[in-house]
């Protein structure tokens, strides 16, 4: 209830200082985390504490397959909002000279959309690479580990944007980069040891800079090439 009382009170000052689009997609993201918390309280809670709980993990798996449950295009969506809207505020603090405040709602669904399509690709690169090298079975955790370092970098990041935003400070989002550094290092040694027994580790750290951290620095460098030409 102090989450759903303190962005009530945010919304004010989001109507204040930002668009009206912002509202809607911060209350919009208040729904959705209560459908979470009281539909499916329980799954949700084991999720948030599965990646660094391997009794919660065990648990978490042996009730079923969580992508094929009611509860995930909630969760999924969830995540895509947030990290999207986390996504946006970065853009407008970090690339002012490319940020339009008249058409800032075109930015945040162009964000959505990267953030959609790059989940998606990187689902279909797994798919294959599984395949290729004979670790299907594998293949549901490998997903899993991934959608719950999302999970927990979503929540705490949302947290933060609230804070930031209400308070006026941008500078709070700093506060996210150790927590995005020690969750991304920890699911990246899971997936390292969860991989390693199946396949050479060189081919996975080849497979794994290519595609989870080689995409994110060519955005960010194409958009700083942007931004210095404006």
């Amino acid at each position: 209830m102090s989450l759903f009382y303190s962005v009530v009170i945010s919304t004010k000052h989001f109507i204040e200082t930002d668009s009206n689009w912002i509202t809607l997609v911060n209350l919009l993201i208040i729904v959705l985390l209560t459908l979470l918390f009281t539909l499916y309280r329980k799954k949700t809670l084991l999720i948030f504490q599965s990646l660094f709980s391997p009794r919660h993990y065990t648990q978490l798996v042996r009730e079923g397959k969580l992508f094929t449950e009611n509860s995930f295009p909630i969760h999924i969506a969830t995540i895509f909002i947030i990290q999207a809207l986390l996504g946006y505020f970065l853009f407008k603090h970090f690339f002012p000279a490319l940020w339009n405040p008249e058409k800032s709602y075109n930015i945040y669904f162009i964000v959505l959309g990267v953030i959609i399509v790059d989940y998606l690709f990187k689902q279909i690169i797994t798919f294959f690479f599984t395949y290729l090298f004979e670790f299907i079975e594998d293949r549901y955790d490998y997903w899993l580990y991934k959608l719950l370092y999302l999970s927990i970098n979503s929540l705490i990041a949302y947290l933060l944007l609230l804070s930031a935003i209400y308070t006026g400070y941008m500078q709070i989002l700093y506060a996210y980069i150790p927590v995005f550094l020690f969750t991304y290092i920890f699911m990246s040694i899971k997936l390292f040891v969860l991989i390693s027994k199946k396949i050479n580790p060189f081919h996975f750290f080849i497979y794994f800079c290519t595609f989870e951290i080689l995409p994110y620095f060519l955005l960010v460098k194409f958009l700083f090439v942007l931004e210095n030409r404006v």
